[in-house]
């Protein structure tokens, strides 16, 4: 998906699942770039870079 297309479909959707470590960094970078504060939960070594670079992490 292309990140025009992401970008609509993040301001669409509210639960994303099964993502890959580097799919959640991009819908969290997207929404941030759309203007969102970002939450992000994380419970494993590959969440590492999200919650990083997330608003606040948990």
């Amino acid at each position: 998906m292309g990140d025009e297309e992401l970008s609509s479909e993040v301001g669409q959707h509210t639960v994303f699942t099964k993502l890959t470590p580097l799919q959640k960094l991009r819908v969290l970078k997207m929404l941030q770039a759309n203007g969102h504060t970002v939450g992000f939960l994380g419970d494993g070594i590959n969440d590492a870079q999200a919650l990083r670079d997330a608003d606040v992490s948990i």
